[in-house]
């Protein structure tokens, strides 16, 4: 990953129906890449079957997942939540 700029980064999910755990390992090592980088990583628009999935895995632990792009662009001005959940 480049050096970060905007130290920001915003994932919507809308539309993705599957995710193979090949891509939840992407995933994995994107949010440590950013943590590296004091980059702050959040998930949005997650179905609830994907949602499902980041649960089993523990994902949602590890990454700031928000229930739409609104709120989540919101929750990265709010203290507190940087690079995920406290």
């Amino acid at each position: 990953m480049p050096q970060a700029i905007h130290k920001k980064m915003l994932i919507d999910f809308s539309g993705l129906a599957f995710m193979s755990s090949a891509m939840i390992n992407k995933l994995i090592l994107l949010n440590k890449s950013c943590k590296a980088q004091g980059v702050a990583l959040k998930f949005c628009n997650v179905s609830p079957l994907v949602m499902e999935v980041f649960r089993i895995v523990n994902l949602g632990k590890l990454i700031d997942i928000q229930g739409d792009q609104e709120v989540a662009v919101a929750s990265f001005d709010k203290k507190g939540w940087f690079g995920g959940k406290k």
